[in-house]
């Protein structure tokens, strides 16, 4: 590898806007919403590549002589690769004279530096493909939309602009599958159609035709949700068999592999299957890096303490009479906002960038709601657990550290405030590995016998998780939260 080079893989549009950086020994990330603190922010594409570069250039001092490589990613669906890998391209060329565009499946592929097979499956994105099965970085099969049908995720954020105007809700509507129930008629219609023919009954506006045909006095869109998770298990389970055997090991990524529904169900049945906390856009910059790695021969990236790899404000770290105070405020059913290390990677908050309750106490949820988060009424909390514990708690037969899989709550009384309206819970495993949460927690279980926390991520409604210190001071000085801990520094109302 060539001396004092980076390599720049940049990521802009229509959402999520990142940038990863490696010189051939550090490795570095940024999530542009932490720094603009709005949620999920792109710039306009006229104006982002070359003043993100510039901006690079200037905050780290660095000369554009210094840039070996810039990667580009976009999820336009009117862009593409000539071979759906990666084209060199005239741009950006009064600073770098090797500039390529990446597809950006390829590089959703990519961006897990292990697997060798991957399942790319998002709401739409270059050439309006929405899955992409991927082996030693050739496509050997593709769905497109609409001739194929079209994707789980572009469904869900249809019905999510239809009920909320804004469709990166997705997500939120997901929830809405454990108030529904299914519609047995329309699951027994559809649940053997393939799919490539998945617009025929994701479709909201034929489901609601006959959901009232059939003269049904439930929730239509409550059950719509569920019905189609409940085809799409089957459908979806039954495509990627035709490419994974059951002990393959192969990477689940793109937008919907956020989905916990979908990721519990593929664990079920691929015991081996690799899903990151980056599955989504934001994750995209380090399938870049990956690429242009591959294209210069470099070495990949060892990035250190993966998933809190945000290049961020770290607060420094807290003794441990802090974390106990923090412990006693959490048993007296406080809230505490805790703000520690560099942020995850990711959407969900892992532990250093938490909203922190006990779940013991049967309106948290509501006081979590009212007090700090506002978010809507059907939403539910996670819950991060001690490693060895969880299978006293949940029906979950394996470890999840990034908080991507829900399970079954055993004590749902108890635990009512982190128990969803199908008595599930999205659960975060946190082994000791995660060294000040993971006391934190253990503190916790001193004092309550409990070594389960209610974790949500630390922001105010509309914005991303916070990034720096001020961010999160200003979550405290707007809401009713108890207690605010960066590091070692503490603040109580």
């Amino acid at each position: 590898m060539p001396q004092n080079k980076t390599l720049l893989g940049i990521h802009v549009g229509p959402h999520d806007a990142n940038l990863s950086v490696y010189d051939g020994k550090k490795f570095q990330y940024f999530k542009y919403e932490r720094e603009a603190q709005i949620k999920r922010f792109s710039p306009p594409r006229e104006m982002t590549h070359k003043q993100i570069v510039e901006n690079f250039l200037k905050q780290t001092n660095t000369n554009s002589t210094d840039i070996e490589a810039i990667a580009i990613g976009d999820a336009s669906h009117w862009l593409g690769a000539s071979d759906q890998k990666y084209d060199k391209i005239d741009y950006l060329s009064d600073i770098c004279n090797e500039v390529y565009f990446v597809d950006h499946h390829y590089a959703h592929h990519l961006s897990q530096f292990e697997t060798k097979k991957s399942w790319v499956l998002d709401g739409h994105s270059n050439s309006l493909r929405y899955s992409s099965i991927i082996y030693d970085n050739k496509i050997v099969d593709t769905l497109k939309d609409p001739e194929h049908g079209y994707s789980l995720g572009e469904c869900l954020a249809e019905v999510a602009y239809q009920q909320t105007g804004d469709d990166q809700n997705a997500g939120h509507i997901m929830a809405l599958d454990s108030l529904g129930k299914t519609n047995k008629k329309y699951f027994n219609k559809y649940k053997d159609y393939p799919l490539d023919k998945s617009f025929i009954y994701y479709s909201f506006i034929k489901y609601n035709v006959e959901h009232r045909r059939s003269n049904i006095k439930s929730n239509i869109l409550y059950d719509y949700v569920k019905t189609v998770h409940e085809i799409s298990k089957i459908n979806h389970l039954k495509y990627a068999k035709k490419f994974f055997s059951k002990q393959d090991k192969f990477l689940f990524t793109g937008g919907v592999s956020q989905s916990i529904i979908l990721n519990t169900h593929f664990r079920e049945h691929f015991p081996n299957i690799v899903i990151t906390p980056h599955g989504y856009d934001g994750g995209i910059s380090l399938g870049l890096i990956n690429c242009l790695s591959k294209i210069k021969g470099w070495d990949l990236p060892k990035i250190k303490n993966f998933p809190f790899i945000q290049t961020d404000e770290h607060p420094g770290f807290p003794n441990k009479n802090t974390i106990k105070n923090a412990a006693e405020y959490l048993a007296k059913g406080k809230i505490v906002l805790w703000f520690q290390g560099n942020g995850e990677i990711g959407p969900r908050a892992l532990g250093n960038r938490s909203i922190l309750a006990n779940p013991m106490i049967g309106d948290m949820k509501e006081q979590v709601n009212e007090k700090v988060k506002k978010r809507a009424w059907y939403r539910p909390y996670g819950a991060s657990v001690i490693v060895d514990k969880y299978k006293d708690y949940f029906d979950l037969k394996w470890e999840s550290p990034y908080m991507l899989y829900q399970a079954q709550v055993k004590d749902k009384q108890k635990l009512k405030s982190i128990t969803h309206f199908d008595g599930t819970c999205r659960i975060q495993t946190v082994s000791a590995d995660h060294e000040v949460f993971y006391d934190l927690l253990c503190e916790f279980e001193k004092l309550t016998g409990l070594p389960i926390l209610l974790n949500t991520s630390l922001n105010l409604p509309g914005k991303p998780i916070a990034g720096f210190k001020k961010d999160a001071k200003s979550v405290f000085d707007s809401s009713q939260a108890d207690m605010l801990v960066m590091g070692n520094e503490v603040y109580t109302r």
